[in-house]
């Protein structure tokens, strides 16, 4: 069985790049947001071929999208998780991470 190749195309990598940006801002990370959206979006091409489109909640299929913003997400929680681990911050809530 062939798996497909997934390529990032200019509208999906623009449109996690939006979606990372407002996610990080909408969590009072505007300073941040920039930079975790870049980190997030090398990551999603990194893992791109790792997207299988598997049936998740209620039968859906995850989109491509759907995929990638959440692994753009990951990333950015990942490097506050070290910042804070560095600066001991006592929660992730302190600094702005669900």
């Amino acid at each position: 069985m062939d798996e497909a190749r997934h390529t990032l195309s200019e509208d999906d990598a623009t449109y996690v790049r939006r979606s990372l940006i407002k996610y990080w801002t909408d969590r009072r990370r505007e300073q941040d947001a920039e930079d975790l959206a870049q980190e997030g979006l090398l990551q999603c091409l990194k893992k791109i071929d790792k997207y299988k489109g598997r049936v998740g909640y209620e039968g859906r299929k995850a989109t491509l999208r759907t995929f990638l913003v959440t692994v753009g997400i990951n990333r950015g929680k990942d490097i506050l998780k070290k910042e804070r681990r560095r600066s001991g911050e006592s929660s992730l809530d302190d600094a702005g991470v669900e």
